[in-house]
């Protein structure tokens, strides 16, 4: 045998002596009040860590804590979710879309235009109108105060005139001329 083997086998037999030796040595019976902690173990570890249990040769249950304390004592949840739960590689699906409220109803646009008025006389200017949708209808005359169709005339200016869309009591303007 060489040399190099003989080394080799010393080592070998060296090894298997301190392990029979050290599994004769019986350990302290764990007693119920604090066991100590190794000493590499003792600085603080960062939060939510916990550390590995210290192997004896005994047979030790280890549970998991059902949540873990920051370094001021304070109480962290546990985690939302397994850590090594199967992962999909699909990003998530979108939440659904938020439900939009309908707008509320309008008034239609003014389906009439100003044609031309009359000043004066019995009870004022009288503004005459046409249908817009239908040019060779007979001209409306109308009155502040007076009511057709589904429109009321609040108010006659020299710009325009006001009118109340009635079944939905919404005001519109409908201008006269280039007025903008």
């Amino acid at each position: 045998m060489k040399p190099s083997s003989l080394v080799l086998w010393a080592a070998l037999a060296a090894t298997l002596a301190a392990t029979w030796y050290a599994a004769g040595i019986e350990s302290p019976a764990p007693s119920d009040e604090t066991v100590g902690v190794p000493e590499r173990a003792a600085r603080p570890l960062p939060t939510g860590v916990v550390p590995a249990p210290v192997i004896t040769g005994e047979a030790v249950a280890v549970a998991a804590p059902a949540a873990a304390t920051t370094s001021q004592g304070e109480r962290m949840a546990p985690p939302r979710e397994p850590l090594m739960a199967p992962r999909g590689w699909l990003p998530p699906a979108p939440p659904p879309p938020a439900a939009v409220a309908a707008p509320p109803p309008t008034a239609p646009p003014l389906p009439y235009r100003y044609l031309g008025r009359l000043e004066g006389g019995e009870g004022g200017t009288t503004i005459f109108l046409a249908e817009a949708s239908n040019p060779g209808a007979r001209p409306l005359a109308v009155r502040a105060g007076e009511r057709f169709a589904q429109y009321q005339v609040d108010g006659i200016s020299a710009r325009g005139m006001t009118l109340t869309y009635l079944p939905l009591n919404q005001k519109q303007q409908l201008l006269f001329g280039n007025t903008p």
